[in-house]
């Protein structure tokens, strides 16, 4: 019986902890790519100013 509480333990550990982590690796890949999407825009702007 403790082998089973502590799989359903771990399982959720591990399930609550992937799901964060994967939330936090895709919100740092989303916010990086819309930096230099702003960058990429603002540079062409300064390039077609001058």
């Amino acid at each position: 019986m403790p082998m089973y509480f502590g799989s359903l333990v771990a399982g959720c550990v591990l399930g609550v902890t992937g799901y964060f982590g994967i939330d936090a690796i895709w919100k740092r890949a989303t916010l990086r790519k819309w930096h230099h999407r702003v960058a990429a825009r603002k540079a062409r702007k300064d390039n077609k100013s001058v």
